[in-house]
């Protein structure tokens, strides 16, 4: 092709202003990224909806009235967000 060709930002290859669809349409940059963020939700969420259903269990079964839910969601924040600390000061380096 004598154009000059361009790439859009998924890897698709533009001449003349006609999307020439590669194999691999998506950038392993892009893959890599979307694997961290979900990696970091998931490692961020989990510890808090574990703190939270253990909690409801430990309260209906010693009648705690709502302070093992309380105190086991936010020790599951705490964790998350130090997980979050741990993995943002790695990337940095």
């Amino acid at each position: 092709m004598n154009a000059i060709q361009k790439y859009n930002r998924i890897g698709e290859k533009i001449a003349n202003g006609v999307v020439l669809v590669k194999k691999n349409n998506i950038l392993k940059d892009d893959l890599k990224a979307f694997s961290l963020v979900i990696r970091i939700s998931f490692s961020v969420i989990t510890p808090v909806l574990i703190g939270f259903f253990l909690g409801k269990y430990l309260d209906k079964s010693l009648n705690l009235k709502g302070i093992a839910t309380t105190i086991l969601t936010i020790l599951g924040g705490v964790s998350g967000l130090f997980y979050l600390l741990k993995v943002s000061t790695k990337l940095n380096k």
